[in-house]
């Protein structure tokens, strides 16, 4: 079966829909013929040649504007190319030209939802016929669909009103990745400077609506943080650096699942939901690290439990819980351990590989 990934994005940035892309073309690569279609702006950039991929070029510059070079390639790739299946990671965009294209060339859609888009715009303010708009925009692509794929139970019960063929299949990864590494812990803390503080993680990339309000938070509280307090901001995208002792900035790290095990903890100060599962909290947690994080951060953590594999607090509580808790060793451990465990059971790769494929069959069986 020949399938193509589809994903408005450039594959060379680490975001979460990027990011799930990769991991999806990871598995489907041992099972089918499969490319990932997706985009740039970038002409020299580095690129994962493990991946096979048909690239986009389009300018840099706004989302709306960018379309038309969009529609163009999907139009070339899709003339020239004959897929059985289309696997639309987040693509809401691309989705219109693949379906009436399927009427043409017979192949089936399944539509990944990463979040829930009328709920997302309506949480970072965008005006209510803009809202309007992406709701029956969502409603048109999830009902045409042949399949739907949810990446948290919210969007699944959400969607299953316009698609009763959906499934949950949730973030996920391979979890012998995410371990601390000790060794890598001393030399990054010395590297860094932080071998005799506590290190909190701020994780971006940080050009992303989601994340910048992570860099307002600390900016605005990091006086009120405890001394012996360091962070670390990991990701691209940092334009503004505060200069402070109190911050760390690692840029872009090539060995992200080894940059994590030199954290104590994760900060996700989030004031807008997603509605998907954050992917940096998911990875956090498999390295056995606490995360700290507001309600609006812990949308879509279908099996957070607050205290014990995870802390979630009011935004106005952060700073304190923070500066008390960090230095509750036992606690600390008690709770990456049973975050870990959280994990291994609901987010590894090697559980969800067997029900994703499944799925697909399903799908091309009646096609």
């Amino acid at each position: 079966m020949k399938v193509a990934i589809s994903v408005f994005d450039e594959i060379s940035k680490d975001n979460g829909t990027t990011v799930r892309a990769k991991r999806i073309f990871e598995i489907l690569s041992k099972y089918f013929n499969v490319i990932i279609v997706t985009c740039t702006h970038i002409y020299h950039e580095k690129i994962d040649s493990s991946l096979q991929r048909v690239i986009v070029k389009i300018p840099k510059t706004r989302q709306l504007a960018q379309l038309p070079f969009w529609f163009a390639g999907l139009f070339l790739t899709s003339t020239k190319r004959r897929f059985d299946l289309i696997y639309c990671s987040n693509d809401w965009y691309g989705f219109i030209l693949y379906y009436f294209f399927s009427k043409v060339y017979h192949y089936q859609i399944v539509f990944e939802a990463h979040g829930i888009l009328s709920e997302e715009y309506k949480e970072i303010g965008r005006s209510s016929l803009v809202v309007q708009f992406a709701r029956i925009w969502e409603r048109f692509a999830i009902t045409r669909s042949n399949t739907i794929i949810a990446l948290s139970k919210r969007i699944l019960d959400f969607y299953a009103r316009y698609n009763k063929n959906i499934h949950l299949i949730p973030v996920f990864l391979d979890t012998e990745r995410y371990r601390v590494n000790v060794k890598k812990r001393h030399e990054l803390r010395e590297k860094y400077g932080l071998s005799k503080n506590k290190v909190v993680g701020l994780i971006g990339p940080f050009d992303s609506v989601w994340n910048k309000y992570s860099l307002e938070f600390i900016n605005r509280n990091l006086n009120k943080f405890d001394n012996r307090i360091k962070f670390l901001v990991i990701g691209a995208g940092c334009t503004v650096k505060k200069e402070n002792e109190k911050m760390v900035y690692a840029g872009y790290v090539g060995d992200y699942a080894g940059t994590l095990s030199c954290l104590d903890a994760v900060l996700v100060p989030a004031n807008a939901s997603t509605s998907g599962p954050l992917n940096k909290i998911i990875e956090a947690m498999a390295s056995s690290i606490p995360v700290f994080t507001t309600l609006e951060g812990a949308v879509g953590l279908d099996y957070a439990e607050n205290g014990r594999n995870i802390f979630i607090f009011d935004e106005n509580e952060l700073v304190e819980k923070v500066n008390t808790l960090i230095f509750d060793e036992n606690l600390l451990i008690k709770v990456g351990a049973k975050a870990r465990e959280t994990i291994d059971r609901n987010y590894s790769r090697k559980i969800k590989e067997k029900k994703l494929i499944r799925v697909l069959h399903g799908v091309s069986s009646h096609s």
